[in-house]
């Protein structure tokens, strides 16, 4: 999975918006934390290969929106076998 970009969506707080991400039992990790008076968005260049449970939380009043996508393997030994899907 591939995460590039958080955006700030309804903004009903002048506070600050935390996006961190949890994968299995490992401490959870901060990606990027947003303000609508400072920054609204945040580039990311985030690679999930887990084999784990990958879990977004929001820690804040503000909803946030994630750009990315996933590619599946097909279980095939072709490099160009993979896909695709927009998350």
């Amino acid at each position: 999975m591939y995460v590039f970009q958080a955006t700030l969506g309804s903004c009903d707080s002048a506070t600050r918006t935390i996006v961190q991400c949890n994968v299995g039992s490992k401490t959870p990790i901060i990606l990027c934390s947003l303000n609508p008076k400072l920054a609204e968005m945040c580039h990311l260049e985030v690679e999930l290969e887990e084999d784990d449970e990958v879990v977004f939380s929001v820690l804040g009043q503000s909803s946030i929106h994630l750009s990315g996508y996933y590619i599946r393997s097909s279980g095939r030994s072709n490099a160009g076998d993979d896909e695709s899907y927009p998350c």
